[in-house]
């Protein structure tokens, strides 16, 4: 038998009232008992709309896509090209924006679970959660894109960003500099992981010291990129690797605060290739990720997935190509 509002009510120690605020958002509730009685929903595998039940004979046509930020031009050319395939294939689009929050994610999750839509693409929050646990049907399409979990068996197709990493760095270990700083994005990312294994091997296999002064973890906001750029103007670095691409703006605003001088003074590489990156000056020199291959090759999984829910897994790492421009 499937949980009621009054299980969930139950097991969290609140009122139904309570939880269906929580569900609907209709009332402040602490952080502590909304975290009560997600976790208990979870547990318990209850989805709000009973009508979820016949997901698997009552499909919507709709797809719903989890970005963690709808500001960041990668995700919103991710977002565009999903859109292009799966109008085609008579889909629509819910977009929603998690903001970096699991707990917005697993909200959004279950909202989603509970109207009927078909399949769920996810850049996840989390490198470390269970998503598929949150669906009483163990076979629901989901496609995890950009980024992945180690808890989920799911689709998956992202960018191989270490390569590229390790490919950029070692160009700047081959233009002489020793002292390279690295601005790595949020913690709790796979692609955090992966970029940062790229650099980290570079130093090695080149024979340098890895120097973790030189490391500096951030946010993946541009705030974050112009204050640890700032930090790592102050060591002996002669070069910056910034992992993502709202962080490198931050970065480049910084040096030009500071009249610092690029390449001449601090070479600089940054991730993700947009029209900008030609305009600054100097233009800089980049990681192009191919995001609309990356878009579509996730909306084409999760169709095939909606029609096919038991085939086997598959996962796609898209190559990556290093840009050079006259930043570094």
């Amino acid at each position: 038998m499937s949980a009621s509002i009054k299980d969930v009510a139950i097991k969290s120690g609140v009122s139904v009232a309570t939880v269906s605020h929580v569900i609907n958002n209709t009332r402040f509730v602490s952080e502590a008992t909304k975290n009560k009685i997600l976790t208990a929903m979870e547990e318990l595998k209850y989805v709000p709309n009973s009508m979820a039940r016949s997901l698997r004979t009552n499909k919507t046509k709709t797809v719903a896509l989890l970005i963690p930020d709808i500001s960041n031009f990668f995700f919103t050319e991710v977002a565009e090209a999903i859109e292009r395939v799966l109008s085609k294939k008579g889909y629509s689009l819910f977009l929603c924006n998690t903001g970096e929050s699991i707990y917005i994610e697993k909200k959004q999750i279950m909202l989603m679970s509970s109207q009927l839509v078909s399949g769920i693409i996810i850049a996840p929050t989390s490198r470390d959660f269970d998503y598929r646990s949150m669906f009483t049907d163990v076979n629901y399409p989901i496609v995890f894109i950009d980024r992945k979990t180690y808890k989920s068996q799911a689709d998956v197709v992202m960018v191989d960003g270490k390569t590229a990493t390790y490919d950029a760095v070692s160009s700047l270990i081959e233009k002489g500099h020793r002292r390279i700083g690295y601005i790595a994005g949020r913690d709790g990312l796979s692609t955090t992981d992966e970029r940062l294994s790229g650099y980290l091997e570079a130093i090695r296999e080149n024979g340098l010291q890895i120097d973790e002064k030189l490391i500096k973890r951030g946010d993946s906001r541009h705030e974050s990129g112009y204050q640890l750029t700032e930090e790592l103007v102050n060591t002996d670095a002669t070069a910056i690797f910034v992992s993502n691409n709202l962080m490198a703006v931050g970065a480049l605003k910084c040096l030009s605060n500071k009249n610092i001088s690029i390449p001449e003074s601090m070479a600089v590489i940054g991730f993700d290739d947009y029209n900008w990156s030609t305009i600054t000056n100097p233009p800089l020199s980049t990681i192009k990720q191919p995001v609309a291959k990356l878009g579509a090759m996730a909306a084409e999984l999760v169709l095939k997935r909606i029609e096919n829910p038991e085939g086997p897994y598959t996962e796609y790492n898209l190559p990556a190509e290093f840009i050079v421009r006259k930043s570094c």
